[in-house]
């Protein structure tokens, strides 16, 4: 069963990921997202960037008229976009799944897997050979520490399934910023 976002993003602060401010008095520039287990909200158009708080509140409004509960969270900027996730494989247990977020998804098309618990080292080597890594040279410096502990504690949680998408890497920090979670 997926979880709504809420229920979501509160997880993720209880595991300790970086999340952007979310809820009750978070001013524009902002993200409007109604609070029911959609797994793709962009598609069922349940996402309204807002940049006054007019459109805040218009999009706030509008998102609880068509679906019953929104919630409201900071924008934050980044240099790139990740998607991370641990799963529950059948065979192997519980696996970590990284792969290219945003425009790069259709270019690379490649996922990493490693199995949980993470090797840091491990996955550095599978990511320096893979696409993804050579993407990464190729931007200026990212955060790539709070990346790995992002991946660290994905490992740790129980969950079926624990997804961040897009996870947003700067040279200051990463932030989970739209969380998924199946139990």
């Amino acid at each position: 069963m997926l979880l709504r976002p809420s229920e979501s993003l509160r997880l993720a602060e209880e595991l300790g990921l970086p999340v952007p401010p979310w809820g009750e008095g978070v001013e524009p520039p902002a993200y409007v997202k109604a609070d029911v287990p959609l797994p793709h909200k962009t598609e069922a158009k349940a996402v309204i960037y807002v940049e006054t708080k007019e459109e805040l509140e218009r999009a706030r409004e509008e998102l609880e008229e068509r679906f019953g509960s929104a919630i409201v969270q900071k924008a934050v900027r980044g240099d790139l976009e990740l998607l991370v996730s641990s799963k529950r494989d059948p065979v192997f247990g519980k696996v970590l799944v990284v792969a290219a977020g945003g425009v790069l998804a259709s270019l690379l098309k490649e996922s990493l897997v490693t199995l949980c618990p993470l090797c840091v080292v491990v996955f550095e080597k599978k990511l320096n050979r893979s696409k993804l890594g050579e993407a990464l040279k190729s931007r200026k410096k990212l955060d790539l520490n709070c990346v790995e502990n992002v991946l660290v504690k994905l490992c740790a949680s129980e969950y079926k399934v624990f997804e961040v998408n897009p996870l947003i890497v700067s040279e200051r920090g990463c932030w989970a910023v739209d969380v998924k979670v199946w139990v």
